[in-house]
């Protein structure tokens, strides 16, 4: 038995060995968003349906809300809780499907919208990797104030789901985030 072109073999295999390294990363990131709590809800996301979400222009959209307090530079987790914060971040962006905006709400006393909706996740990961502690002068730490600014950042062009994922180490020294969750 011969094959008319044996090349066609070899590339099979080099297609085998792609599909496979892509299925194993697929899964590392599958784990790490299970352990950091939000698998099952990205999973949603990524299953809407994909015309609908592009007649209803994206529809989809997750908002980073992250806390840039001094409390952040604590290094009692490594490199520190804010270090550990943005990585955290970027592990989920990696995992998101492109049509997905995002968005990046800072805050420590006060927020402030760093990046609003976009799905320019390149431009995503410059902002959250340049956030530092020393970029605000009011310190303190405001959860709801950085949650209902993440509610505002959500616009016309979010029809579908949206997400807010929250990353402090849970200091608060303003209003009840409770209510601000809630929307």
């Amino acid at each position: 038995m011969s094959f008319d072109a044996p090349w066609a073999l070899g590339l099979l295999g080099v297609v085998a060995l792609v599909a496979g390294v892509a299925a194993s990363q697929m899964r590392r990131r599958g784990a790490l968003l299970a352990r950091l709590g939000v698998a099952e809800r990205l999973a949603m996301l990524s299953t809407l349906d994909v015309r609908r979400r592009w007649v209803e222009a994206r529809g989809v959209a997750v908002v980073f809300v992250l806390d840039i307090s001094n409390s952040m530079d604590a290094e009692d987790v490594q490199p520190s809780r804010l270090e550990r914060a943005k990585q955290s971040i970027l592990d989920i962006v990696s995992g998101l499907d492109e049509r997905v905006l995002v968005g990046l709400v800072l805050f420590a006393g006060d927020a402030f919208v760093q990046l609003p909706l976009t799905d320019d996740t390149d431009v995503l990961r410059a902002f959250v990797g340049a956030a530092n502690t020393e970029m605000v002068t009011r310190q303190g730490t405001a959860i709801a104030r950085g949650l209902s600014l993440a509610a505002d950042v959500l616009d016309e062009r979010v029809a579908g789901e949206a997400l807010v994922v929250l990353m402090t180490d849970g200091e608060n020294h303003d209003l009840d985030p409770t209510e601000a969750a809630k929307l």
